[in-house]
């Protein structure tokens, strides 16, 4: 990919008078009868000349790049306010579809969001290069910032040239604060600096252990290097992987798994270093600029300052305990039994926070789900006397519900095991409220009719809300805070963010509809629930009525106060914070703007938002709407049930970039089709496999699934409801294989749904295709024909998937006409298969592999074992290794086991092993294993997925000799020998030592010649 010629040569930057002056000149512009002063953009005159961003470009070292939007590469052209270019490149679209929702992927890009509603989705990956690709809400050019100097040349440029200035770090935003329409971006994520100390010499009186990290690191990266230290420790940060914590965390207040001990994240922040608005680079702390210390600690984010770096303290690393909690469709279809699960949870709430719990939850309809209660410093028999109350009454009222507990030895281990990771590329609004103890004491009922309300905010909706939950009291240790946060987060109890998914391709007067559904039904309902809570400014709905009293409280006027002192000329912009009272963005989200008056600073609390959405003129010109509007370039992603999934999850290539640095364009010549030099270099990812589950309703699908991969018995998916929608799960083999399992329900809505509106979306870059036929449907031509026009959308979007196709059920069948049965359906099934290849014209191969299963025998373990088998990257390799393991321990047989399904993966028999007449005997073997580390589980409380065990051996007597030994971290070994102690013991050993040959087995790997062991303890 490449521009046609340098953008500069061919003069698609205005070519303006660099006499013209432009320091801190507003742009007249008149807007629904209103008259602004705005910011300067692209096309007008005050914009600067090609001169003034070469110079720009040389001052940030070539760092100054022209943005692209990562979809870029799936079109033929970008059409962008600097001109038209040719964008189209196979390869970097491939990889932008492998990677859109992937949150790792996100955050080295260099202006893209988590969530991308406020990027306008104006180029979103996409199959149709024809297609209309346009800047959206996104900056024109991003400084990619490697020093401080870059970030204080950007902000003088911004000052000087009265441009939109945006900070972006991570893009771990929900509200839109790090993109702006036309901006210049600077973007701190190579700021990655990370030093311990265990005794603290600045100011403040505090001399324990203090870590200083740079404005780019990540929170899990952070945690891990704390973990690393000699003691571990502990630091504070969000429970997101991604979240940057000298950024927009710290900036907001920050709350995570440490606050009940230590406060809101700003709570522990000792020193910032920061560029201003005046571009001075200095320190921030107790003693030095006191009053922009304080506002940095919880004021705002990207409100004051660019932070460089911040100063945390440190703790002493604990043991931990979590514990997860289940109620859900799968366990009651009664939906007022379900509620009453809620409440009671949530009655409980302050019981939680008081004794000094975290707790993370997910509600939606039909689902409750806490993962986990975290108890840093506790056991988990002290977890379970706090937790024992909700419970008994749980048991008291017959809400069903699944439970496990876990103790760790240090909070990072917790973290790792029981935080899960979230997604990327979804489209949603965001609000949220805290309730206070007071509000969960006295309106405990009204708090749960207010859940309903955003889970069902209204009955027309494409999509139901759903709410992300957080139990913390920052007060709990810390009674006073020394940040700038709201006083009332000193006596939280919940603090529950609120989500309204937003189609993909909404319409303005459709995108200001659901925003009012924001605003004035779901988060209405929660304040009017808990009169005596606030909002969290990074987690909040920035368009809600007094968002200064929600969001600050009676620290609003000192924090406005220090923002007119720090930024009298606003060079620093993010919605509903200190000070933008005095700006509005107009013309469809696009322009930054004073309103000509500016309005009269009225006392809180009484300060009403002058922030709202407009709506559209009616003689607005459609092609100047073509740029702000949404384009419709795939059907809805939400991060919600139904459906939360990924646009492709095939790929595994190395991260590619779309951006051009000036330097590349000064130096290009008018050729097409050359990819520019610069190429991003980036760890090799895992496999990942996009995995379809599909078949009509009833047909066993989550059964089997549930059996497999979460540890369920036969009897127990009796009581497993319908599928509802898409049920998306991440099923890690081996480490660098990912099944992405999409169980897509089967009811025909569905299916509809699927094959029309969502067709795009679920059928898009699918590696296997599991299609579940129920042998006793009484329907069985339309079975076909759902089955056929399945077909249809997996070759049209996916046509080189494997599809498997499992008759199940089979044990209803009478024992002697199965394999008759069997094979007429397959006979069938193919029949069909033929058919549409016939009738549609379809040039490839469709290879279908069919099997006969049942969850009452070991079919199923036979059927989903030879799917994986045929899935595991470098499959020979291991083979090859455990024939040489086998020969030199005088094996009879080997079989090697994913360590958390015990499906078998691999295994060797030798010439006496193949005597052996029982068939199944692999799948039965898998069966025993599973069913003894459940039955550890038990005894232990730890969840039946995480449970693990050392050894399992058995001798029977002259017979034969067997163990089964964790392996590798991700699997398990069977060794199956003839009798003989010496033999049994030598062969133990030589697996231990053999594990060093397999260690590609725990993640990606680069494979060799090696023929595997070769020496080791032999027997005598």
């Amino acid at each position: 990919m490449a521009w046609n010629g340098s953008i500069l040569a061919l003069g698609l930057l205005p070519l303006l008078s660099e006499a013209l002056p432009s320091s801190h000149r507003l742009v007249p512009r008149t807007w629904n009868g209103n008259d602004y002063a705005c910011k300067c953009y692209v096309g007008d005159e005050c914009w600067p000349g090609e001169g003034s961003w070469a110079e720009l470009n040389s001052t940030v070292g070539g760092n100054l790049i022209v943005h692209l939007p990562p979809g870029a590469p799936c079109y033929e052209t970008f059409e962008g306010p600097l001109g038209t270019v040719s964008t189209y490149d196979a390869a970097a679209c491939a990889d932008v579809n492998a990677n859109f929702m992937s949150q790792e992927w996100t955050v080295e890009q260099p202006a893209a969001l988590l969530w991308t509603y406020f990027t306008n989705d104006t180029c979103r990956p996409t199959r149709n290069p024809a297609g209309s690709c346009t800047l959206g809400y996104y900056g024109v050019y991003v400084i990619e910032a490697q020093t401080k100097e870059h970030v204080k040349a950007g902000v003088d440029f911004a000052r000087e040239n009265n441009l939109r200035l945006v900070i972006r770090n991570t893009g771990h935003d929900f509200i839109g604060r790090s993109t702006g329409w036309g901006a210049l971006v600077i973007n701190t994520h190579s700021f990655q600096d990370v030093a311990f100390t265990d005794n603290y010499t600045g100011p403040g009186g505090y001399t324990g252990g203090a870590v200083t990290i740079g404005a780019g690191v990540e929170g899990r990266a952070l945690l891990m290097e704390a973990h690393a230290q000699d003691p571990p420790v502990q630091v504070m940060t969000g429970e997101c992987p991604t979240v940057g914590v000298a950024g927009g965390l710290v900036q907001g207040g920050g709350h995570g798994p440490l606050t009940p001990l230590h406060g809101m994240v700003a709570d522990t922040a000792l020193s910032f270093e920061a560029v201003t608005a005046s571009g001075e680079i200095l320190t921030a702390n107790s003693d030095e600029n006191p009053d922009l210390f304080w506002a940095l600690k919880g004021g705002g984010p990207g409100a004051f300052a660019v932070v460089l770096s911040v100063t945390l303290k440190t703790f002493p690393e604990q043991k931990s305990a979590g514990v997860i909690v289940n109620i859900n469709s799968t366990l009651t279809q009664n939906e007022t039994l379900f509620w009453e699960g809620v409440r009671s949870f949530h009655k409980y709430s302050n019981d939680f926070v008081g004794a000094g719990l975290y707790v993370y939850f997910e509600l939606m309809a039909m689902r409750l789900h806490i993962q986990p209660f975290v108890g840093v410093g506790k056991t988990l028999a002290e977890m379970q006397d706090i937790l024992r109350p909700m419970f008994d009454e749980f048991g008291a009222q017959g809400v069903p519900y699944d439970t496990a507990g876990k103790e760790f030895d240090t909070l990072w281990d917790l973290y790792t095991d029981l935080f899960e990771d979230e997604g990327a590329g979804s489209s949603a609004l965001t609000g949220g409220w805290m309730f206070s103890h007071q509000d969960v004491a006295e309106n405990n009922d009204e708090i749960i009719e207010a859940f309903k309300t955003v889970i069902s905010p209204r009955e027309d909706l494409a999509y139901q809300g759903g709410i992300i939950g957080h139990l913390w009291d920052a007060g709990h240790s810390t009674p006073v805070s020394n940040s700038a946060t709201h006083p009332r987060f000193r006596n939280a109890t919940d603090f529950s963010i609120a989500i309204l998914p937003v189609p993909i391709g909404a319409s303005w007067e459709q995108k200001e509809d659901l925003q009012n559904v924001l605003t004035n039904i779901q988060d209405e309902a929660m304040r009017k629930a808990g009169p005596n809570g606030c909002a969290y400014v990074n987690e909040g709905d920035p368009f809600q009525p007094d968002w200064q009293d929600h969001f600050w409280g009676s620290e609003y006027p000192e924090l406005l106060r220090i923002k007119n002192e720090w930024d009298p000329e606003g060079v620093f912009y993010t919605v509903s914070t200190p000070g933008t009272e005095d700006w509005e963005v107009i013309e469809y989200g696009t322009r930054l703007c004073h309103p000509s008056i500016k309005p009269i600073h009225i006392p809180l609390p009484h300060r009403r938002s002058s922030k709202q959405f407009h709506p559209p003129a009616k003689d607005f010109d459609q092609a100047e709407r073509r740029d702000i509007l949404t384009v419709a370039c795939e059907t809805p992603t939400v991060p919600l049930e139904p459906p939360s999934a990924p646009i492709a999850d095939i790929e595994d290539e190395n991260t590619r970039p779309i951006n051009l640095k000036m330097a590349d364009m000064e130096q290009s010549t008018p050729s097409l089709g050359v990819m520019p030099s610069d190429v991003r270099s980036e760890v090799k990812k895992p496999k990942k496999k996009k995995v379809l589950l599909m078949g009509k309703s009833g047909s066993g699908k989550s059964s089997m699934r549930s059996i497999i991969f979460s540890n369920y018995i036969a009897r127990d998916t009796r009581r497993l409801g319908a599928t509802i929608d898409i049920d998306l799960s991440h099923v890690k083999f081996l480490g660098n294989l990912t099944l992405n399992l999409w169980d897509c329900g089967g009811q025909e809505a569905f299916m509809e749904n699927y094959l029309s509106q969502q067709r795009v979306h679920v059928f898009s870059n699918v590696g296997v295709l599991i299609y579940v036929f129920d042998i006793e449907s009484r329907d069985v031509d339309r079975d076909m024909a759902t089955y056929v026009s399945i077909l249809s959308a997996l070759t049209q979007f996916s046509p080189t998937a494997k599809i498997y196709v499992l008759i199940h059920k089979m044990d209803l069948i009478m024992l002697q006409a199965r394999e008759a049965v069997f094979t007429e359906r397959v006979r069938l099934v193919r029949q069909k298969t033929m058919e549409f290849i016939q009738g549609s014209g379809y040039t490839g191969e469709l290879d279908l592999i069919p099997f006969a299963t049942s969850i009452w025998d070991q079919s199923l373990y036979k059927a989903w074992a030879s799917i994986i088998h045929d899935l595991v990257p470098n499959l020979s390799v291991i083979e090859s290794q455990l024939e040489s393991l086998g020969i030199l321990i005088e094996a009879e047989e080997l079989l090697l086991f994913e360590r958390t399904s015990f499906l078998v993966v691999s295994s060797w028999t030798s010439n006496e092993g193949h005597n052996n007449p029982t068939e199944d005997r692999q799948e039965r073997i898998s069966n025993i294993l599973k069913h003894f580390k459940q039955s550890i589980s038990r005894f232990t409380g730890t969840p039946r997925n995480a449970e693990q065990f050392s050894l399992m051996e058995h001798k029977a007597g002259t017979r034969f000799s067997m163990f089964a030994c964790k392996f590798t971290t991700n699997t398990y070994l069977m060794v199956i020998l003839p009798p003989g102690e010496a033999r049994f013991n030598s062969a133990k050993l030589n697996c231990q030592i053999a594990r060093e040959s397999f260690k590609f087995l725990d993640g990606p790997a680069t494979i060799s010649s090696h023929q595997g062991p070769q020496s080791g303890v032999q027997a005598s």
